[in-house]
This record gives structure tokens, sequence and C-alpha cells, in this order.
């Protein structure tokens, strides 16, 4: 099939560098550069630049002679757009010779049968300037080798480019942010972008560009869209619901509408920066100017926004009823609906669209009515804006109601009685007896519970709440419950259950329409606690940091009685660890700065492993043992201990710390517990049962998928257990994921390193009194050759000394020293980049 010719071509003609700040130099010289055509059509959205491209055609041939015919504004009654104005400037420009240009600008006026014959017309070059598809498709292939086309795309300033062309313009040097913002608003569009440049602003200011958008795109549009336009464009997302928009804007067919819309290039799916799913949305270039025009207009008529609103709140679209209030700025009856939906606990509100509402409300509508003030205090805290929230519940109020608000937002931060709660029942919490009042009672003391590292009485907590019933509680809440014993399982090793409970959690806050909502802060955690206990540390990263905004607002949800926000120093601690595993030191370093020293016991005691962990990247064991003599006697703190104890090869010490092992809460403990008995049993040279107590930890761990555990335990620990691993033909997934894990950890260098078995026997003598000269002589070489395989060693191993390569070989695991031979490693010695860690501390 023949092909038209598109722009995208012109990119290999290697015309030279844009020197113009308007568009690409090929662009610009196109009539040019093929000269063969004689059909040039630029499609693009109004405002996008299309003329001014077309305009800075023209100037750069002062030879050529050219018509402008604009067909996109009003046309009086009667008039023949073909005869009575195209055909005559296509005659006019056909006697002044071959060559010239005709230009039909806003060509979408033409009807298709028009516009067949304009084509078939000869003797004059045509520009055919409109929207999006300017031909129908038959007609582009028909004029295939006559026709050149430049797309909306072509047009589009990247980033980089908006910051050059504004510099090129008025000298404004903008930072990559702010051109990022212009970018978004402008949609890349180079008339958006000059627009900003022509304020002489430093592009702190888009008000230029909604004027723009209004004049460039909205003013050139049919009245009766326009008006479509103007109206809908009042309220976010009013265009999904079609009914509602029949009614705002009566006589006109919404559906005809959006497509009209669409076809002008007004949504945001006819832009080159696209929303997903939203192509029934205006593209924010429009909204803005929209809206800025109905700001404009004076007295502009509220009617239909309030009926539209009153249908909303029948058909129990909250969300859509407030903001038609808002935009008729009909202030009571967006409070009194906003009640309504707050009875229902907020169900189908985001919890920034939510906070937005609240703060756009001018205070004088409702700060002089208790209730009001009660009902903008209560939407406060359930957004995560406590401080706010705290400030408005220091004014009294009158609503029946706010006692028990106030109290039960106080619950948020710190555990309360029952008996605190006014005998008033809280329905605008959508709680509706006394026993809801009480499960409620008992998840938020859950929540608080499982930071102070209390299992057990966050089990009894949940339990008594889940016997209420879920379907009584507020959704909020349970999705509270949920979370909290989800992490509650996930710092307990029951990871399928962690990931289960986590699961539910999401799909019940999809359901309510609360997917955002600060309340899922503690399943977030549990996410990615489970898969870091999986050994997926870049996965849990990435989950942190998507998430951030959640568990963010989450801060103020939860505080224990030590003060500080439990979530937000949680997720701050897992960073830091989850970096620590990725070996990214100063990054790890830094988040851990950013951690209160007052915090509840779980938090303090997981501070307390990384701070050790990074002392002993960092190379200094002394740090990493005093990090962890404070810390409390919990089985990760013990086992850290421990292993630290063995890396200093004090098997005395290490033996103590076994016999003070304190109880397990559930199986994360008790797999440290078998670990840290095989690790001691290993040190004490007894085989046997240390590979029996490594098997236990292993059928243990594998339903869960344990997989971190194994990787912190000492290295001769790690080779043992890849050796067990090693000797089972028929492995399952999980246990060859391990074996991996075990690998890539160093269990066994000879792999990774290239050591060589004649090294390993120098490893050995190294470890020994004997000076290099007797090594030489008892292996029976020169001290050359001696002197050439300890070079090998060092360079493979990364270090410079002797007693740097003994300590390295000892963390590894590479060596069985006697007893008399771990005298002479030095643990003091700094460790090298490349020391595989041995310990999750």
């Amino acid at each position: 099939m023949a092909r038209v010719w598109r722009s995208d071509d012109i990119d290999g003609l290697d015309l030279g560098a844009a020197a113009d700040w308007y568009f690409r130099e090929a662009l610009l010289r196109l009539p040019q550069s093929r000269p063969d055509r004689r059909i040039f059509v630029v499609g693009a959205p109004p405002g996008s630049g299309r003329s001014l491209l077309v305009r800075r055609w023209l100037q750069r041939q002062p030879d050529v002679a050219w018509t402008w015919v604009a067909l996109g504004g009003p046309v009086s009654p009667g008039v023949d757009l073909l005869e009575d104005v195209v055909g005559p400037a296509i005659r006019r420009q056909s006697a002044e010779g071959l060559g010239g240009f005709v230009v039909l600008d806003g060509v979408e006026a033409l009807k298709p049968e028009e516009l067949a014959q304009v084509i078939g017309l000869g003797g004059v070059r045509l520009v055919l300037v409109g929207r999006g598809e300017v031909l129908p498709g038959a007609v582009a292939v028909r004029l295939a080798g006559e026709l050149v086309e430049v797309r909306g795309d072509d047009l589009w300033w990247p980033v980089d480019v908006v910051q050059a062309q504004l510099a090129a313009l008025n000298g404004a040097r903008i930072s990559t942010a702010w051109a990022e913002r212009i970018h978004r608003v402008s949609g890349g569009w180079p008339s958006g972008v000059l627009a900003l440049g022509r304020t002489q602003s430093s592009a702190t200011d888009l008000d230029e560009l909604a004027r723009l958008a209004g004049s460039l795109v909205l003013d050139r549009i049919p009245s009766d869209l326009k008006t479509f336009v103007l109206e809908t464009s009042t309220v976010p997302h009013l265009t999904q619901d079609l009914d509602l928009c029949a009614d705002l804007v009566p006589g006109l067919n919404p559906a005809t509408m959006l497509e009209e819309a669409r076809r002008w290039g007004l949504t945001a799916d006819q832009w080159p920066i696209r929303t997903p799913g939203e192509a029934a949305h205006y593209h924010p270039f429009v909204a803005a100017a929209a809206q800025r025009i109905c700001a404009e207009q004076v007295g502009r008529p509220s009617d239909n926004l309030r009926r539209v609103a009153e249908k909303a709140s029948g058909l129990g679209r909250d969300v859509l009823a407030v903001d038609c209030f808002m935009a008729a700025k009909a202030w009571l009856q967006a409070l009194e609906e906003l009640e309504r939906s707050a009875k229902k606990g907020f169900s189908g509100w985001e919890m920034s669209h939510l906070q937005a509402t609240i703060t756009v409300l001018p205070e004088s509508a409702w700060e002089d009515r208790s209730d009001h003030r009660a009902l903008i205090a209560l939407a406060a805290a359930v957004c995560g804006d406590h401080l706010f929230a705290a400030e408005l519940m220091a004014r009294p109020s009158s609503a029946a109601w706010w006692g028990a608000a106030r109290t039960l937002i106080q619950a948020w931060s710190a555990p309360v009685a029952p008996d605190a709660w006014e005998s008033e029942l809280p329905e605008v919490f959508a709680i509706r007896d006394q026993g809801a009042l009480e499960a409620v009672f008992h998840v938020l003391n859950a929540r608080v519970g499982v930071f102070e590292g209390r299992s057990g009485s966050v089990s009894r907590h949940l339990s008594a709440a889940w016997r209420t019933g879920a379907d009584r509680m507020p959704g909020y809440i349970v999705m509270a419950g949920l979370g909290t014993e989800s992490l509650n399982a996930a710092w307990a090793g029951e990871l399928f259950a962690a990931q289960r409970l986590a699961e539910r959690a999401r799909a019940l806050a999809e359901q309510a329409g609360m997917a955002g909502h600060p309340m899922l802060a503690a399943a977030v955690l549990a996410e990615a606690e489970v898969l870091r206990a999986r050994d997926e540390p870049a996965a849990a990263l990435h989950l942190l940091d998507r998430d951030a905004v959640i568990v963010g607002a989450g801060e103020e949800f939860v505080t224990s009685v030590h003060g500080g926000a439990a979530s937000g120093q949680a997720r701050r601690i897992l960073r830091a660890r989850l970096l620590l595993d990725l070996n990214d030191v100063p990054q790890a370093r830094a988040e851990l700065a950013q951690v209160n020293d007052h915090l509840p016991t779980a938090l303090a005691v997981r501070r307390a492993l990384a701070r050790a962990r990074l002392a002993e990247l960092e190379g200094d064991h002394a740090g990493a043992q005093a990090g962890l003599a404070g810390a409390p006697n919990v089985p990760n703190i013990a086992a850290a201990r421990l292993y630290l104890a063995l890396q200093r090869q004090d098997e005395e010490q290490a033996a103590a710390i076994l016999a003070l092992w304190p109880s397990d809460t559930g199986l994360e403990d008790r797999l440290r517990r078998l670990l840290a008995e095989a690790a001691v049993a290993l040190a004490a040279g007894h085989r046997g049962p240390a590979s029996d107590l490594s098997n236990d930890a292993l059928v243990a761990a594998e339903p869960d998928g344990h997989l971190s555990i194994f990787l912190e335990v000492p290295a001769p620990l790690r080779v043992l257990v890849s050796t067990m691993l090693r000797r089972s033909p028929d492995a399952s997934q999980w246990r060859r994921a391990l074996t991996a894990g075990l690998d890539r950890a160093g269990a066994f260098p000879d792999e990774g390193a290239g050591v060589t078995r004649r090294e390993v026997v120098v490893l050995e003598k190294l470890t020994t009194d004997l000076t290099h000269a007797q090594i030489a002589a008892e292996l029976f070489v020169s001290d050359n050759t001696l002197k050439s395989h300890c070079r090998n060693l060092y360079r493979k191993l990364g270090v410079h000394s002797r007693e740097e390569a003994v300590r390295i070989a000892r963390v590894r695991g590479w060596l069985n020293a006697s007893s008399a031979e771990r005298k002479v490693v030095d643990v003091n010695i700094p460790r090298t980049p490349d020391v595989v860690d041995v310990a999750e501390l």
C-alpha cells in the first residue's frame, strides 16, 4: 500500500541544529526540503502553535506569494465557505503563478465533500491547518507522494527544550521542577510555553497560560460546545457522569458534546501528554482556561449547579454533590452534604480530595457554628491533618456527638479506656451502637500496642474487636484492624498470614473508595516486611516509596506513649535496613539520622539492629556491640549479640547469651533460636548437632518462605546450610532460592573469587605465627613463589596485608581454624568494601 510521507522522516535529513526558538529547524524548512509535495497538513489542537509554525514557514520564503484564509471563526449566515471564501483565494493565488501557497486555517469548518473539491484543484500548493486528523484516512492514502503531514507530537517540546526556549526568549533561568510544571500544564505546546515567556516572569504564575488557552482554544469553538465545556469543567470528574451533565446543561447531549470536545482536541487523550484512563476529562490547559472564564463572568448563574448537586445527593454521590455545591459557592449546603458523607465514614473520598475541599471552604462559612467546626476537625483528622484537628478541638462545641468525636480523635494518638467515651454515640463516625464503639476502642489500642511490641496484647484486643463483627464497624476502622493484625503477624514471622491480611485491607480500601487512606499505613509496612523477610529488598523499598504518602499521612494516626509518629518512624527504620541489605551505606545512614530518639519498644529494637548493622559494615565492631548493649533483650537482639560474639571468636560469651535467651513469641523468634544454637554448636566443633538444628530451622521456615534470616547468620553456618541444601536432589523452589542467596552471600567463595586450592593452603598457613620464609619452607616453594601466591590472594580479596586477608577468610568461613590459630585475627582492622555481610544487625 502507498505510504503517506510524515514529518517523522525529516529527522534523517540532517538539516542542521534548531537555531530558531519557535520550532525545530527541520520542520521550518519543510516547504524547501520537500518541493515535490503540493499539500501540507498541520494537524494539532487549537493553541498548539500550529499557526505560528505555518507563518514561520512562509516568512522563510519571502519570494513566494501566499494567501492566508481563516475558516475557524464565526461565519455569517448564508455564506458559502467553498464558493465565497476558499474559491476566490485559490483563484487569486493561481493567477499569480505556480509555487504560491494558500493556507486554510481551521479547515474543519469545511464539509468532507468540500474539502475533497479543494484538494482536487491544481495549480496551487495547499497548507491545511486543522485539529487532530485533518484528512480522512482514505484521502491521505490517495494523496501519498503528494502529501506532507505535521502532527501534534511534532510540535511538542520536551522539558529540557522548555528550559532552553524560555532562557532564549527572556533570559529566565528556571529550574527543572518549574519546567516540568509548565510542561505538565501546557502539555508541552510551544504556545503555552511562549505565553509564559512573554510575561517576563520566573514561571511562578500560570495565570497567563490560562488566558492564552481561553483566547486560542475556547474562543474558537462553536458556542454550544463552549457552553458545555464551561459548565462541566467547574466540577472535577463530572464528565464521567452523563446523567448529571445532561441536567447541568439542558438541551445538549453530553455524549455528543464530549465526542465533539475530543474532536476539537479539548480532552486529555488528544494531547501529547495524556492522562491514562481519563479520555473524557479536559486537558489541564483547557480546564484552567474554562475555570478562569467562569470566574470572570460576573453574576454567573449557579441554579443549574445547585440542581445537579441536589440530584447527586439524592443518588448517594456525596463527592460530586459536595463538589457541585462548592462550585456554586453554596457553602452551607456543601457543609450539610459533607456531614452526611462523614456519617458514612467518608466512603468514596480520596483523602487528598477531602483535604483540598476543607481547605477551599472559607473559614467564615463554618467558624461561627460549633457543629460545623466539629465537622471540619473530624475531616482534618481523617485526612491526617492532626494539628489542624487539635486546633479546632480546643474550641468549644455544642454538637451532640462532639464529645465522643473529640475522644475518638484523641484515641488515634494514644490508648484510651472505654469509660473515657461520652455517653452520646458518635454517629458521624458510622458507629451505630455501644458494642461497635468498644470494638473501635480495641482496634485503636491494638494499633498502639503493635508498635510497643506487645504482641499478646495486640491479639487480645483484635480478638475482642472481631467478635463484635466487622459489619458493625466503620470501614476505616476495619482497615486499621486488618493492617495492625498484618503487621503483628509480619513481625512475628507469620509471613503468609501477614500477606493475606494486608491484601484484605487493600481490597476493603478499594471497595470503599479509600485506597489512599492513612489507616492502610500498617498494612503497607507489613507488606514491605514480608518482602524483606523473603529476601526482596529492592521490591520492598519500591513499595515503601510508592506508598510513602499513605504511611506519611498515617503518622498522625498512631503515636506511642513515648511521643513521635510511629508509622513514619517505622518506615524510615525499615528503609534504612533495606538500604543496608542493598549495601547503600550512605543513604541508610542519612535515613537513620532522621529517626527520633523517643521510640516505642518495637521500633527501638529495629533501630538498634539497623545501627549495629551500619557500624559493622563500616568496620566498627566495637560500635556495633555497644549499640546492641542498651537494647531490650528480645530474640532478634540476642541473635545479633551472639553473632557478634562469634565473629570475635568469643565462644564463652556466645554460650552465655544463649543461656539467657528470651522466650519465643512467634515463628521468627523460634527460627532465630534454632539458628543461634546451631551457630554455637558449629563454633564448638559439633557439626552433627549443628546440622540437625539447621535442618529443623529449614523445615520450619519453608512454609512461610523465610530467606533473609538464613543470610544473617555467621559465615561458617551459611556454608553448612548451603552444603545441606546442595545434597537434596529434588529441592523445592524455595530451597533453590535459598541456595542462590547463600551463594551470593559468599557461602562458596571459590566460585566467586576464583581462589585456588593452593591459595587456600597458603591462607591456612597465614593464620599461624610462622613467618613468610618458614611458610615457604613448609610448602617446599621459594620465597618469590609464596609472595606471588600472597599477591594473588590480596588482589582477589581486595586487601593489602596478611592480617586483613586472614580476617576476611575467617568472616567468609573459608578456613577451619584451630583455637590457637584464632588468636592471629585482629577484629579491629577496618573492613574493606567487598567484605560479605555476615549478620543483619
